[in-house]
Parts: C-alpha cells; structure tokens; sequence
C-alpha cells in the first residue's frame, strides 16, 4: 500500500519481484536509494532506481550484463554434461582407483622381486661360473618381469 509515496520494504520487495534481502542488498550497494523514513522507502525513486539497475545490467555497464552472465552459465553447463559424458565412457577414472592400482602394482612387484633370492640362493651357492650365475638372475628377472606383464 503506497501511502504519500513512502512504502515499507515488503512492498518494495513484491513491486520488483526480489526477496526483501535482495532490496536490502540493492540498498546497502546504493543502487536504490536508502529509506527516507524510518522504514519507508520513496517508492518511485527507488522505482526509477531499479530500473536504471536493469537497464545498466541489459545493456552491459554493471558488473556483468545479462548477456555474458547466460554465456558464462552456458559454458559451464556444457562444461558438466562433457564431463558426465566422459564419465560415462570411462575415459575418466577417480584418482583413488589409480591410486589403488599403482599401490598394487608396485607391490606385486617388490613381493616378485624379493622372491628371487628364495627361489635361487641354492642354485647360486653350487655354481663357480660368475657368467653363469649372471645369465640365470637374467632370467629370473626377466621371468618375473614376463609373469608381471601378464597378470
């Protein structure tokens, strides 16, 4: 109810379609002009200050204009659906799984290689040929590297 101009913040907030944070908000970044009385707001300079407001947002003078803001939320949305996308088709996986992996990976490997020395301590004490002994780590080695990559 518009009273000799002055209207509580309600009303205000009902004219503009904003909440009455919002109008606060416009208020404390002066962009509608304070409450002449206590409480009551002038409703038609806040009006033409409102106005002015969208008018400046339109066409690009505020902070972001409407434009760029749809742009930039575009983008994004974009941005999330070619993620989910690539979710989906398991181009990405989460870190923790390759974490996981990598862990086991090189456990398995340490495990195969301290196994060498069970499996050929006994084999090496009978034998005198150090080119020999060098030839049969070789393929222990490379045996554990082969069941590596195949597992």
């Amino acid at each position: 109810m518009i009273e000799n101009n002055f209207v509580k913040i309600d009303v205000l907030a009902k004219a503009f379609h904003r909440t009455d944070r919002r109008i606060r908000q416009l208020v404390k970044e002066n962009i509608l002009p304070r409450a002449a009385k206590k409480g009551l707001y002038d409703y038609w300079d806040s009006h033409h200050a409102f106005v002015k407001y969208l008018d400046k947002l339109i066409s690009g003078s505020g902070n972001l204009s409407l434009t760029e803001e749809r742009t930039r939320l575009t983008k994004a949305q974009a941005d999330k659906v070619e993620y989910e996308i690539k979710i989906l088709h398991r181009e990405y996986v989460k870190a923790s799984d390759v974490k996981d992996a990598a862990f086991n990976t090189a456990r398995k490997v340490r495990d195969a290689l301290l196994n060498i020395p069970d499996r050929t301590s006994a084999i090496y004490a009978s034998e005198n040929d150090e080119h020999k002994i060098q030839q049969m780590q070789l393929k222990e080695i490379n045996q554990v590297l082969k069941e590596l990559n195949d597992a």
